[in-house]
């Protein structure tokens, strides 16, 4: 199973998702327990199937970012 870790650099859709992909390092995950939530337990890890619904990250860029706005590098 393909996971999304901290410290993975990944392609990140800044403007929710309209703007051109730029590559980022995430510095941290947090778990959501409903999409569209921007607050959650963390972790270290999560499955990437889960992340476009269940993820909020930060960025090494100062940025927060829903799953739906990363793809893997």
């Amino acid at each position: 199973m393909s996971m999304l870790k901290v410290g993975d650099t990944v392609h990140w859709r800044g403007n929710f998702g309209e703007a051109e992909p730029r590559r980022v390092t995430v510095l941290s995950i947090e778990r959501v327990h409903r999409p569209g939530d921007k607050e959650g337990d963390l972790v270290d890890e999560l499955e990437w199937e889960l992340v476009p619904l269940y993820a909020v990250v930060s960025l090494d860029t100062g940025n927060w970012a829903y799953g739906r706005q990363l793809r893997p590098v």
